[in-house]
């Protein structure tokens, strides 16, 4: 059977996907789990967990601007024709929604509770997920106020200007 997968080996896969979202669970206390459609290694956003995706160039800044701050936390790159930065914050805030309209004219996307992101090293598309910033065992996520500031903060610079 050259080419194919043995069940013997999907389960293996499986059971490294499933150890690895315990050792999420474990080091991170992240609602973490498997996607059984597609045998994804997922972060669950939750009212404890939230992520707010965009443009890879507009991360790269936003980061920058929150390592200056201190603030910088764990950050998940996704590949593709028009990469993505996933940022992992702490809890969401409400928001109004002229400053919602504001983001999402800016390719800003603010995940909803349920929502499930990929983690590394989960196949994504064409590519893998990886971490364009690791997280830090002991160390709390970026407030969500703080990344949407830095985030705003980096759009308005001449290095990454808006869509």
């Amino acid at each position: 059977m050259r080419g194919s997968i043995s069940h013997f080996e999907q389960t293996s896969l499986l059971d490294g996907v499933v150890a690895r979202a315990m050792a999420y669970q474990h080091l991170y206390d992240w609602p973490t789990g498997v996607d059984p459609a597609t045998k994804r290694l997922v972060l669950a956003v939750s009212e404890n967990v939230n992520a707010i995706g965009m443009r890879a160039e507009l991360g790269m800044e936003t980061q920058s601007l929150l390592s200056q701050q201190m603030l910088a936390g764990p950050v998940i790159a996704l590949p593709g024709d028009r990469p993505e930065w996933i940022f992992l914050t702490g809890p969401a805030t409400s928001i109004s929604t002229r400053t919602l309209t504001a983001l999402s004219h800016l390719g800003i996307r603010l995940q909803k509770p349920g929502a499930f992101i990929p983690l590394p090293p989960s196949r994504v598309g064409s590519g893998v997920a990886r971490w364009a910033s690791g997280p830090t065992v002991g160390r709390e996520l970026p407030p969500w106020t703080a990344v949407l500031a830095a985030t705003r903060s980096a759009s308005s610079s001449s290095m990454c200007g808006a869509r």
